[in-house]
């Protein structure tokens, strides 16, 4: 069965989001439902999307990275990835590649 989870812990103004599991074309409207409306429901302004415990990423997982980083920056926000290194030269230039979750604390 494939499936995506997401876990949401919010820390001195950085929304963190855990996903689990993949992020493809059979669970793009639950990743749209929970994460993409959590966001633009509560005009976070900054996320760390953290893929280390992703299991499989498609070119539609790929559009939704980068969607997101659009939404955040319609808020004026910052979006950083962590977890992407075999897929990181497809998403936009423009979304901060960090090592790690502690990372975003120094750059906000």
């Amino acid at each position: 069965m494939i499936n995506i989870d997401a876990i949401f812990e919010f820390r001195k103004g950085i929304l963190f989001i855990r996903l689990l599991g993949s992020i493809t074309k059979e669970t793009v409207n639950k990743y749209l439902e929970n994460v993409t409306l959590f966001i633009c429901n509560n005009h976070i302004k900054n996320i760390t999307l953290n893929f280390n415990r992703v299991e499989k990423i498609d070119d539609i997982g790929i559009s939704l990275i980068n969607q997101t980083y659009e939404i955040v920056s319609s808020y004026n926000g910052t979006i950083y990835v962590t977890g992407l290194n075999d897929i990181s030269n497809k998403i936009s230039r423009n979304i901060n590649l960090i090592n790690n979750e502690l990372e975003a604390f120094n750059k906000v």
